[in-house]
């Protein structure tokens, strides 16, 4: 297992590289220039030029590009904004907190409500309970999520008044953002986990353990649900990165101070050093997950863990 992890966090490099190098030349090859941008048109020509070299946005693209990598590797210098001329690693870190609270809320929820509401249904297969909530769940799948946070706010904040709509002053502040992203999550989940559950408890060793007397709670929740879980947790895993992009336009519609909203801000201004920044944090952040998730398929397949103990033997 630990010679797994080792060889995908050596993998992450060039995954990494990637990503990066995809968005630099996103960025270098959208037009204008981040001196006519920052200070305006009524700038002169002579003025944006005299920016864009002490930037050294007039540099060769590759030249740029090799400089960046190298500061980063060698110093791990991530640069400073163009705009306010602070370094980016610390100003998106303390951006960060509130997207990653937004997105784990929304993934626990989604979770639980999705998983548990698709084992009852897959149980209770073509009950109104089931039908009821299939049907919701393709109803929220297919509603884009601004237009739910938008709603929200006009039920809950305008009209009824019961909860802020935008800030992160309280906890309360937390809710609406939250359930935005929970009814697109969990109608996925809903969906994946009934298929799953439907197939496994058609299986043969689910007939043959309720022949030998086991419970039928026993042979959904410890047998069943057990295999039908490995596709989930992919879906749950590729979710949560979904999630911190999907933020994003959350942090927008809530006028929340996450890295999707400071992101945004730089984007416009054509803010390469902050960009970068914000783009190697949710990248690193997303393969992250994604290793948790092919950790916790050895812990939950004894398949996978026979597997790692043969290759190790070899």
């Amino acid at each position: 297992m630990i010679r797994f992890i080792g060889k995908r966090l050596l993998l992450s490099i060039p995954v990494l590289l990637g990503v990066v190098f995809i968005v630099f030349a996103i960025m270098s090859l959208t037009p204008a220039d981040p001196g006519s941008l920052i200070l305006g048109i009524r700038a002169t020509p002579e003025a944006v030029a005299k920016l864009n070299h002490e930037l050294g946005f007039d540099k060769p693209f590759f030249e740029r590009f090799f400089l960046y990598i190298k500061d980063i590797v060698l110093h791990f210098d991530f640069g400073v904004s163009y705009m306010n001329r602070k370094p980016c690693l610390q100003e998106a870190l303390s951006y960060f907190p509130v997207t990653l609270q937004i997105a784990a809320l929304s993934m626990f929820f989604s979770t639980v409500i999705g998983v548990s509401l698709g084992v009852f249904a897959a149980v209770k297969q073509y009950s109104l309970f089931d039908t009821f909530f299939s049907v919701m769940a393709m109803l929220f799948a297919a509603i884009p999520g601004f237009w739910v946070g938008m709603m929200l706010i006009l039920i809950f904040s305008l009209t009824l008044g019961l909860l802020p709509p935008s800030g992160v002053a309280s906890w309360d502040c937390y809710i609406l953002p939250t359930a935005t992203l929970v009814f697109g999550s969990s109608a996925e989940l809903f969906r994946l986990t009934r298929a799953q559950m439907l197939e496994e408890i058609r299986q043969d060793y689910t007939r043959t353990a309720l022949a030998k007397g086991a419970p039928n709670r026993v042979m959904i929740w410890r047998h069943a649900l057990k295999n039908a879980l490995l596709p989930v947790i992919t879906s749950i895993g590729n979710s949560f990165g979904g999630l911190l992009g999907g933020a994003i336009i959350v942090e927008t519609i809530f006028g929340m101070p996450g890295i999707g909203t400071y992101m945004l801000k730089h984007i416009l201004a054509k803010d390469v050093p902050v960009v970068m920044t914000c783009t190697l944090i949710l990248a690193a952040m997303f393969y992250f997950i994604i290793l948790l998730v092919d950790i916790a398929y050895a812990l939950i397949d004894p398949r996978i863990r026979a597997q790692y103990a043969r290759k190790r033997g070899v």
